[in-house]
């Protein structure tokens, strides 16, 4: 399992790159990272008290309806202080609590919200204030409304963070134009704070109203002008077409950093910009550092542009067809990526439909061969009975084997049937696709499933895969599966449903390999859906009247242990739909009290909270916790009781009372797997449960067996140095703790991780000790 360790044991980074379309400012994500003091180590005459101002952790369970604001900035050359009012900055918006926050209505004449800087200079004192004009326009639906800063974006998600860039340079002549900015500012330096307010109609108790402020930042007001490339890049687009208009040598300029400014125009889906520079001579065959020409940059899917009116502009100037050594010819390629784009039965939203055939018709239109691999995508019979007039056996590319199994795998129903009834395909073909037949390409979709059975489809033999695998199927996690296996990890409800209608056994076991994917040894179809977190999958099979009407004990079995595999997710399997998983494995029977060797499934949910040295942490993993608590509240409602480990981790002060106050014995309480609640308490820094547990007898000494979070032989004291709980580190160290303990690595003290983390003010308490 993938964790957040404090500074000293791993550090993790994450970079995003984005390219960001538009002539509106875009929102993006951007992992915070963990805190960390880094100070050097000096002298201290008196260690002060880590406690005397520190609040304590505010626990998971909190519903705070905070909105935190954070300013962000710097220049790549001139360092992370220095600010030029030509630069691209972001504000960052932060969701603190449990639930979504909404702040403006688009669509409302009133309520519009307002963003400014205040800035100060630090020499003289002298104060500024930035804003926009007021945004309080009785037409928002008017021209107005593309100038507004931020994005479409209503509201933000529980303990998610929306990032808005800003240019304060940009269009100041304009009606919408910042205002305020001081003049001969160059050199000067200045404490800038951003102010983030909302006056939402007060009769829509829903809306957020206030004001928040961010912290100050101090920087010094650069001059700087930045290439058009940059500006599109950022999605300031009229900026950059100013630029532009205003020296049209920009045309055929190169940015070291985003290439060619036609390809960087493309990206940003600019286009005026890109129509305007295949004009005045852009060239239309120059290649991006990638080696993507405009054509394929264009043309890219998951979509960079995917705008077919782009597309149309670059073809009319003739560009070139065949690149390479291989003289491949991209637009055969890019035929198939547009067609493959459009999906059949609206699995795809009516826009990208649109956009995927008016491309289609487009490199139809240029010299591409409208083949049956496009028709097939494209659910187009008609065009697949010519095709098959031709040849009625034609190749559909290197990896199909043949037309039949790519039909069934995007859903094409008709073209199915044509294939079956009229040219006899082999419904079954278990050799062409390594011992998976075509239904193991159809699972998702149920009236192709239907349609091979009633033709003759074995959906009773077992899949044993053979040599020459199909590419284009997912492994299925365990061996020797039935079509019920295979369409629990990978298909839908419809088909599960009609699987076990027609007589496969619900119940029906594969084999695993326990160490390599975590699956029981015996897995069924439920063991699977589960483990993928595929709630409307877990529903089909368990509301089922077959799963229903099954052996008691059976059934039970087998609920709760998906109970508990469902319990303990990781960050690398989606929690999005784990409580409906849940919600339906209780509904269905499944014990919330289940233990397997002391482990139930709320310790299993508890043990997988993330740990930060920052609270404010990484949003991803901060929903994560969140989604965890989910599934905590879930399980108790349906009469799971916690113990003094699970309280423990989730920062319930009352439960850890009343357990303690029952028996006192419990304040050494480890998890299943050998952790303290001692040690977790003090990594998510609740003090006052650190303390109820030595007040009732805990060890302060007490060490962790080897667990998928701390080292084997951790005290409470280790623990709290490696995340800089120096409270919690005071309070240990007043107790008695081992100040020289150490892990099973013999480095690994509280003296080390202090120096390691370069906290000067546990160093100092450790060595008074």
């Amino acid at each position: 399992m993938c964790r957040f360790m404090p500074v000293g044991r791993i550090v993790l980074l994450f970079v995003l790159i984005a390219t960001r379309p538009g002539d509106r400012l875009i929102a993006q994500s951007r992992a915070s990272q963990p805190a960390v003091n880094g100070s050097t180590t000096t002298s201290i005459s008196k260690t002060p008290d880590p406690c005397a101002s520190a609040g304590p952790r505010t626990a998971p369970t909190s519903a705070d309806k905070r909105l935190a604001i954070k300013l962000n900035f710097g220049s790549e050359k001139e360092g992370r202080d220095a600010l030029s009012f030509e630069d691209v900055f972001w504000v960052s918006l932060t969701n603190t609590t449990d639930r979504p926050i909404k702040l403006w209505d688009l669509d409302s004449k009133r309520g519009w919200c307002q963003l400014s800087f205040e800035l100060t200079v630090l020499d003289s004192g002298q104060k500024y204030v930035i804003r926009r004009t007021p945004l309080n326009d009785a037409n928002p639906q008017g021209t107005r409304r593309k100038r507004i800063w931020w994005t479409e974006t209503l509201q933000i998600r529980p303990h998610h963070t929306e990032d808005y860039d800003v240019l304060l340079g940009d269009g100041q002549e304009s009606e919408q134009g910042w205002t305020g900015l001081p003049q001969n500012a160059n050199g000067l330096r200045f404490s800038i704070v951003a102010r983030f307010e909302s006056a939402a109609n007060r009769s829509e108790s829903d809306y957020w109203t206030g004001a928040t402020r961010s912290g100050s930042v101090e920087a010094r007001i650069v001059k700087g002008q930045r290439s058009p490339h940059y500006y599109l890049s950022c999605g300031f687009v009229e900026k950059a077409f100013r630029i532009l208009k205003a020296d049209p040598s920009w045309v055929s300029k190169r940015d070291d950093k985003y290439g060619t400014l036609l390809n960087t125009a493309i990206s940003a889906t600019a286009k005026d910009v890109v129509k305007w520079l295949l004009e005045h001579g852009a060239d239309v065959n120059a290649a991006d550092k990638d080696q993507r020409t405009p054509l394929e940059l264009a043309a890219a899917r998951p979509a960079i542009s995917h705008d077919p009116e782009i597309v149309e502009l670059i073809l009319q100037k003739k560009p070139e067809l065949i690149r390479g050594k291989d003289g491949r010819i991209i637009l055969q390629a890019m035929l198939h990526d547009a067609a493959s784009g459009w999906g059949v039965r609206g699995v795809r939203s009516d826009t990208e439909r649109r956009e995927c055939r008016a491309l289609v018709d487009l490199y139809v239109k240029a010299g591409a061969e409208y083949d049956l691999f496009a028709a097939i995508h494209m659910n187009d019979v008609d065009r697949a009975k010519t095709l098959m007039k031709q040849s009625p056996r034609p190749a559909v590319g290197s990896h199909w084997k043949n037309p039949l199994r790519l039909a069934a795998s995007v859903g094409s129903v008709e073209i199915c049937r044509l294939l079956i009834e009229q040219y006899r395909f082999d419904v079954d073909d278990f050799a062409g696709g390594g011992g998976y037949p075509v239904m193991a390409n159809a699972v998702a979709h149920p009236e192709v499933v239907q349609l091979l059975i009633e033709h003759g489809a074995n959906f009773k033999r077992r899949y044993q895969e053979q040599e020459g695998w199909d590419a284009h199927l997912w492994p299925i996690h365990c061996d020797n599966p039935t079509a019920l296996h295979y369409a629990a990890e990978y298909g839908a409800p419809g088909t599960i449903q009609l699987l076990i209608d027609k007589g496969l056994d619900v119940f029906a076991i594969a084999k695993s390999n326990v160490e390599d994917n975590s699956l029981p040894a015996d897995p069924t179809a439920l063991d699977l859906a589960a483990s993928s977190s595929w709630a409307a999958n877990v529903a089909a099979i368990v509301q089922h009247p077959k799963f229903q009407a099954g052996d008691l004990a059976t059934r039970s079995r087998l609920l709760n242990r998906c109970l508990l595999k469902v319990a303990e997710p990781d960050l690398d399997r989606p929690t999005y739909f784990q409580t409906a998983v849940l919600q339906s494995l209780l509904k269905a029977g499944a014990d919330p009290k289940f233990s397997d060797n002391g482990a139930t499934a709320l310790q299993k949910a508890a043990r997988s909270l993330q740990m930060f040295i920052d609270p404010s942490g990484d949003e991803d993993v901060l929903e994560f916790n969140a989604s965890i608590m989910r599934e905590i509240n879930v399980l108790r409602q349906h009469g799971a009781r916690l113990d003094v480990f699970t309280a423990a981790s989730i920062g319930d002060e009352v439960e850890v009372a009343r357990l303690l106050k029952q028996n006192r014995a419990l304040a050494n309480s480890k998890s299943f797997d050998g952790c303290p609640a001692l040690l977790v308490a003090a990594a998510h820094d609740y003090r006052s449960i650190v303390k109820q547990l030595l007040d009732a007898g805990c060890d302060v000494d007490i060490r962790t067996e080897e667990g998928p979070v701390f080292e084997k032989g951790e005290t409470a004291l280790i623990v709290a140095a490696d995340y800089q709980r120096n409270c919690i580190a005071k309070l240990l160290l007043d107790r008695g703790a081992n100040v020289n303990a150490a892990s099973s690595n013999p480095e690994h003290t509280p003296l080390a991780a202090a120096r390691e983390n370069h906290d000067v003010q546990l160093e100092k308490m450790l060595l008074d000790k």
